[in-house]
């Protein structure tokens, strides 16, 4: 079912967030702990593009929309296509690629498997039932960036098949 507010429900709807907003920031002060409103902001989760502007306010002050924000080093976004987070992950899983790439003439693939695990590994997994069932091609790039990271840990070529190399190594890929 699909829950669409217009109207008077949409109005009432967002005077009710204002109302626990602000007793929540009424919370927080009678337990001396401070909200920095400059740094607050809320998202509509929704799978159209359009950008709803809604009053949202805390303490009178306007709380912004976004469309996409880090929440628990998770990138959410409003039509939950995970296009940021894979992104973010590519980019960390490539770092750890550089620091394996750099050291694949001087260590042992013992080594390197251990560095796979410290460095690239934890990218893979934190949050991945969240976001590994996104898009394919969102996704293809963090796969070949693993691909490469196990071809250097087993030390052979760029065009060596890895689905044997995974399971030699008890690596499960993306």
């Amino acid at each position: 079912t699909t829950l669409y507010l217009a109207g008077p429900n949409l109005h009432t709807l967002v005077n009710k967030i204002n109302e626990d907003l602000n007793a929540l920031s009424s919370w927080f002060k009678a337990n001396k702990l401070a909200l920095n409103v400059q740094k607050t902001s809320y998202m509509v989760f929704s799978n159209n593009h359009i950008k709803h502007n809604y009053e949202i306010k805390i303490e009178g002050k306007d709380i912004m929309q976004v469309t996409n924000t880090k929440f628990l080093g998770i990138y959410l976004e409003s039509q939950m296509r995970w296009e940021y987070h894979t992104k973010y992950v590519a980019k960390k899983v490539a770092s750890g690629l550089y620091a394996l790439n750099s050291l694949k003439f001087f260590m042992p693939s013992y080594t390197l498997l251990a560095l796979y695990h410290a460095l690239i590994h934890p990218n893979l997994t934190y949050g991945c039932m969240l976001w590994g069932n996104s898009y394919k091609k969102f996704l293809y790039k963090i796969q070949v960036l693993q691909k490469k990271a196990i071809r250097i840990i087993c030390h052979v070529n760029y065009n060596t098949s890895t689905s044997p190399l995974f399971k030699d190594k008890g690596i499960l890929n993306l």
